[in-house]
């Protein structure tokens, strides 16, 4: 038994004895190549990969708290015209944005459960309006071994009437969609939960 403790205790040394030289290695390493292999333009880009930005073109929105993001394209001496919007620490984007992303997320559902499209977003007279083409939609039913269901997070486009162009107000909105395309067919889904879409 005093054996095996005594086998035991000199691994446990040398193990801690391997940790300090390796230690010791990796400290006179830092000293003698502080810099490494990097450019300072390397440098600095690693700094400012993951700093966050400041917005340079941006309206807020006093009533609503809402910010309207992009450039501003004024169509009336009092209505300005944005492609993106932040309301409710969620991202609302128009089909005027873009710059590629991974989903189509510019449909979105209003509090009375209508689903549109948003085309822009407009600042008139100090209040933020989406103006949005309706979206006509219809629950899309599976059939299973002769059981029938009603998937409440799937519905399918059936048309979006673009002669319908009306504003709506930004606090109207409810809940952000994805868009997806399926063959020839249009889906929107609900997500769980909107913040992980963004």
């Amino acid at each position: 038994m005093r054996a095996i403790c005594t086998s035991l205790e000199n691994k446990l040394q040398a193990l801690g004895v391997l940790q300090q030289i390796s230690k010791r290695n990796l400290q006179i390493l830092t000293l003698k190549n502080p810099d490494g292999n990097m450019s300072q333009t390397a440098a600095q880009f690693c700094k400012s990969l993951f700093a966050p930005y400041q917005l340079k073109h941006f309206y807020r929105d006093e009533e609503t708290d809402a910010v309207l993001i992009g450039q501003k394209r004024v169509e009336d001496e009092n209505v300005a015209v944005f492609d993106r919007c932040i309301y409710d620490n969620v991202i609302y984007r128009s089909t005027m944005y873009t710059r590629s992303a991974k989903t189509d997320d510019t449909v979105v559902m209003l509090r009375d459960n209508t689903v549109l499209q948003i085309l822009r977003f407009e600042s008139h007279n100090g209040h933020c309006y989406i103006v949005r083409n309706k979206c006509i939609t219809v629950p899309v039913r599976v059939q299973s071994n002769n059981v029938k269901a009603q998937l409440s997070f799937y519905s399918r486009v059936v048309k979006i009437l673009k002669d319908y162009e009306t504003k709506v107000g930004i606090e109207n909105n409810h809940r952000k969609l994805v868009n997806v395309q399926v063959i020839n067919k249009h889906y929107v889904v609900m997500m769980p939960n909107c913040f992980e879409i963004q």
